[in-house]
């Protein structure tokens, strides 16, 4: 029985297993085994684990792109004044405000999708959390 087996079996008998549980795990330095079906779970664990390190600092994330290609990003925290998110605007109709609340809720609550800033291209990009390759916390990025 290898580690992770270890930590799935140990969160397993001692409290449910949930994507908190997991999570919390992983933080611990633990190896997190997710039952293979549980594709959701994976992708909330991985989602949570990449934002929490981008909250600390740059952070580069290899994955798949669309068109099969490999594609490593650098994302931050630290985003430009001039590119940071932008609401409906002062004068935005009630329609155009649900609009845009409901797609942040949206965004929020698809685990397979992960909203970064890219250092390089100095704009925002959308990450298919299931095409997540590795990622790892860069500390100082020039």
């Amino acid at each position: 029985m290898n580690d992770a087996d270890k930590t799935f079996l140990a969160i397993q008998e001692s409290e449910a297993f949930t994507p908190e549980n997991a999570l919390k795990a992983f933080r611990e330095g633990n190896g997190v085994k997710v039952p293979e079906e549980d594709a959701a779970t994976r992708n909330w664990i991985i989602k949570n684990a990449v934002q929490e390190l981008v909250e600390q600092g740059p952070t580069s994330i290899t994955f798949t792109k669309k068109d099969g290609t490999e594609r490593v990003l650098v994302a931050t925290k630290q985003v430009p004044q001039d590119k940071q998110p932008k609401g409906p605007g002062e004068d935005a109709t009630e329609e155009q405000i649900e609009k845009y609340q409901a797609t942040q809720r949206k965004m929020a609550e698809n685990h397979n999708l992960l909203r970064v800033f890219d250092m390089e291209k100095q704009d925002w990009r959308s990450v298919i959390v299931d095409t997540i390759k590795c990622y790892n916390l860069l500390g100082e990025y020039q």
